[in-house]
């Protein structure tokens, strides 16, 4: 019955924090993770979508460079959205390369929101979610408090 409650309590409780945390460097940085299949690329395309109409500058970045259709998901998003995109250059470039890439661009070029796709993965695999912390700190190199908001789905 206590767990029985603890889950209910967790699922039926209202969340306060729902406003992106950006902070105010430029590009401010999202990562979208998660386990596979939860609608990561999905959202990050509708995130990109209610960003761009509220006038911000939307850079994107394929950072699941596992899923080959992640990409051409993406571009889907990109071009309903008008935003634009970085794309694996590499069949076997990592996640984080192709994320220092965007935040690279983001930066040289004024945009306000880097948004970064990255690879389903179950927390349960060791090598991916190290991917994911040298994801972050790659980042954090480029643009010192990023990603400013870390997004699970």
């Amino acid at each position: 019955e206590a767990l029985k409650k603890s889950v209910l309590d967790l699922l039926t409780k209202k969340v306060n924090k729902t406003e992106l945390q950006l902070g105010y460097k430029k590009p401010a940085l999202i990562m979208i993770v998660g386990v596979n299949g939860r609608g990561k690329t999905t959202s990050l395309g509708k995130l990109a979508y209610r960003l761009k109409n509220e006038g911000a500058k939307i850079l994107m970045a394929a950072g699941d460079t596992f899923r080959a259709a992640a990409s051409d998901q993406l571009e889907i998003w990109v071009e309903r959205t008008g935003c634009e995109i970085v794309m694996v250059e590499d069949a076997n470039a990592k996640a984080s390369s192709v994320l220092t890439q965007v935040v690279k661009r983001g930066k040289e070029q004024g945009f306000d929101i880097a948004l970064c796709d990255t690879s389903g993965r179950l927390p349960t695999n060791y090598s991916l979610m190290e991917e994911l912390i040298a994801c972050k700190k790659d980042v954090g190199k480029i643009v010192s408090c990023a990603p400013n908001d870390q997004r699970i789905r």
